[in-house]
């Protein structure tokens, strides 16, 4: 894949520009102008600063602007835009802007540069680098003669200028009709088709109308004495792993076990949470992971939230699980010897195949409900285009509390391959990980960015020959550490995007070693059977270049929030576009991105706090409200900070509630007995008060750095 990515400003020290020029012949609505007393030019700057607002889809725009080019004087403007603007209010309060005094330029950081003038002169050779681009207009009397726009081709594509022109001129017209900055159509029909067809044209005949585990079954009836899955010196075949989980099926059938009923799977890393993810699957429910490390609390909630029937874990668990008030079935003793009674292709493919809790703002865990036909559909993409061999080793060792695990166990016991488990407790032992997968041949394996930083660091690691694929997600990938990979291994490395409400990834790029070094390194194209969507705030699509919502779409979707209607209403919206493949709804993913000129998604960043923490979702505002509660603290702020290494890690910033703050030993354990341990926050910061905004908002970029 080719792709050309755009730079961000701050990456650049000079500006390179180049300039392209079109005689529009526009004429202003003097009536409207006469009406509302206003003057041409601040009809003319309100446009242009919809219009960059459009671009970088914000509500507030620094715009530098020359009123006349003779004079030269440079005015500093900064436009606050919405939806619903009133656009006289808008060009009265430019106008009073202009009035004033102008600060000095050089302590400017404008988001573009516009020079309006009455009598045509040269165009600046350069746009200065802080900007990257400028618009400069010919005035003559209420008629715009020339539109020049300068602009630095390392920042702005040049596909992009043609749709600047044309929303800044279709901006022009709509201003005496209003409702400007939503209403801008940016793209021409055969630009819109592409876009939003033609990208999306990822229709692949998959064979959804099965479930999961069917696949298991059929490939342990092929191959049934192959190794299927091995950890510390243990191993089961396919066939012994097929009779214990059908018999662990059986059991659960027997208490009401059924298609979308919810089952609690308390286990650690073992042949057992093998057994039991099969079994519960199995028998038609859904398992939802319990991790016996986190605190019982956070566990008691998503317990609480399943409502279930059951509870299935290993007997080391069982004390622990107890305290619950439900049935326990304890996997580990069930009868081993005897042949189980038929339990076969149970389940719907529409049917709930496991529910993941992610971190919520409310504090309170969320669960995803995952379908078996989501699921599917991502291994299906990764079998077609990345086959696993027969016996071809898939390392696990991410928490089975996260979706990326539902990869690592199913793809290969769906598609005949060997799972290797890691130990309970190693999966951040790099030197342990290296040694397990020379050990064992791992082909395949998965690791998040700053574990992978670790990992081709280790001495050594080029003779993990064995590797031919390694995947990477859940956080930024830098360029740098794909030119660190290819030095040391020569695996693929598939770079890997999706939240977990659209089942594990939904986009994929595989980086090149041969290709230039990148500025990003980008999320990729939309897989098989996804559609990906940048909109703007009005849910418009928006071209190259210009940065919106990412939306997904297509049969990767959750089912939604468990018992949280209003939040699946909020996140799940109706699709308006209708594209084939499309089921009707979109997951809004929160997340700011970008289409590249040929159709390649880039990842810019978060629209809110939320944060990546070794691949682990974590949303600050959980850990704030978790530490609030401490009746010692009076205020709290949790941002990510990096250290020296540049590594993320999570500060909280308190303020004692009469004197100073508890230390950190005390605040440390308080939080242990109410989050994961990697929602744990590294460090405290003991403040008099925290930085606020006018609002009474906290200024999360005022807190201080650590040293």
């Amino acid at each position: 894949m080719d792709a050309t990515l755009l730079s961000d400003t701050a990456d650049l020290a000079t500006a390179n520009a180049e300039q392209w020029r079109s005689s529009p012949d526009l004429a202003l609505d003097a009536v409207w102008l006469a009406r509302h007393k206003l003057r041409p030019e601040e009809l003319l700057i309100a446009a242009f600063g919809l219009v960059v607002a459009q671009i970088h889809d914000a509500d507030l725009v620094n715009l530098g602007v020359v009123l006349d080019g003779s004079s030269g004087t440079l005015h500093s403007l900064q436009l606050t835009t919405s939806p619903s603007q009133d656009l006289v209010q808008l060009c009265r309060e430019i106008g009073r802007q202009t009035r004033r005094r102008s600060s000095d330029p050089a302590a400017e950081a404008f988001d573009a540069r516009l020079t309006i003038t009455h009598s045509r002169r040269a165009i600046p050779a350069a746009v200065p680098a802080a900007s990257g681009l400028a618009l400069e207009l010919v005035l003559d009397g209420l008629r715009v003669s020339e539109i020049a726009i300068t602009y630095d081709d390392r920042i702005t594509a040049p596909a992009l200028l043609e749709w600047l022109e044309r929303g800044f001129l279709r901006a022009i017209a709509s201003i005496p009709n209003c409702c400007v900055s939503k209403d801008i159509e940016w793209l021409a029909q055969d630009e819109y088709d592409r876009i939003v067809y033609q990208w999306n044209a990822t229709s692949a005949p998959y064979a959804y109308e099965q479930c999961l585990h069917w696949l298991f079954e059929a490939q342990a009836r092929r191959t049934p004495d192959a190794v299927a899955l091995e950890i510390d010196g243990q191993a089961l075949s396919y066939h012994e792993l097929e009779r214990r989980s059908r018999q662990l099926a059986c059991e659960l059938r027997n208490r009401g076990v059924d298609c979308d009923v919810l089952v609690p799977l308390c286990a650690e890393r073992s042949l057992a949470m093998v057994v039991g993810i099969l079994g519960i699957l199995r028998a038609g429910g859904a398992y939802v992971p319990i991790d016996p490390r986190f605190p019982a609390d956070y566990n008691a909630r998503v317990v609480e939230d399943s409502a279930p029937r059951l509870i299935v874990t290993e007997s080391r668990w069982q004390a622990h699980m107890a305290s619950f008030g439900l049935p326990v079935l304890l996997i580990d003793e069930l009868p081993v010897a005897g042949e189980p009674a038929f339990c076969m292709r149970l389940g719907r493919p529409e049917g709930l195949a496991c529910v993941m809790h992610t971190s919520g703002s409310t504090g309170v865990p969320k669960g995803t409900l995952l379908e078996h036909r989501a699921l599917l559909n991502n291994l299906f993409w990764l079998q077609e285009h990345w086959p696993l061999s027969a016996g071809e080793a898939v390392l696990q060792k991410t928490p089975f509390t996260f979706d990326v695990s539902i990869k690592e166990f199913l793809w290969p016991l769906c598609f005949g391959g060997r799972l290797v488990l890691a130990q309970a407790g190693k999966h951040l032992d790099i030197p342990y990980l290296g040694k397990l997968i020379q050990q064992h041949h791992v082909a395949v394996a998965h690791f998040v960015p700053s574990i992978l930083q670790a990992f081709v660091a280790l001495p050594g690691v080029g003779a993990c020959t064995s590797l031919r694929l390694v995947m990477c997600g859940a956080e930024v990938l830098p360029p740098e550490l794909v030119s660190r990979f290819f030095a040391v291994l020569e695996a693929k490395l598939l770079h890997l995007y999706g939240p977990t409400e659209a089942a594990i990834s939904v986009t994929g790029w595989e980086c090149d070693p041969r290709s230039e070094p990148l500025r990003a390194v980008p999320l990729g194209r939309p897989m098989a059977n996804v559609q990906i969507h940048v909109l703007n705030r009005a849910q418009r699509p928006v071209p190259p270049g210009v940065s919106g919502e990412l939306y997904i779409g297509g049969i990767a979707l959750a089912r939604g929030y468990l018992r949280q209607p209003g939040l699946t209403e909020q996140c799940f919206v109706v699709d308006p576009f209708g594209v084939p493949g499309s089921v009707g709804r979109l997951y809004r993913s929160g997340d700011r991105a970008r289409y590249t000129a040929d159709g390649v998604i880039e990842f810019l960043g978060r629209f809110d706090q939320q944060v990546k923490i070794r691949g682990a979702r974590v949303e600050p505002g959980e850990i704030e409200n978790t530490l609030r509660k401490h009746p010692a603290l009076a205020r709290v702020a949790v941002t990510v900070r990096a250290d020296r290494n540049g590594q993320k890690r999570l500060v909280a910033y308190v303020v004692g509630r009469a004197g100073p703050a508890p230390g950190p030993a005390d605040l440390h354990q308080f939080c242990r007995a109410k989050l994961p341990g990697y929602m744990m926050p590294s460090a405290f910061v003991d403040l008099a008060q925290l930085p606020l905004l006018a609002n009474g908002k906290v200024d999360y970029g005022a807190l201080p750095n650590l040293t």
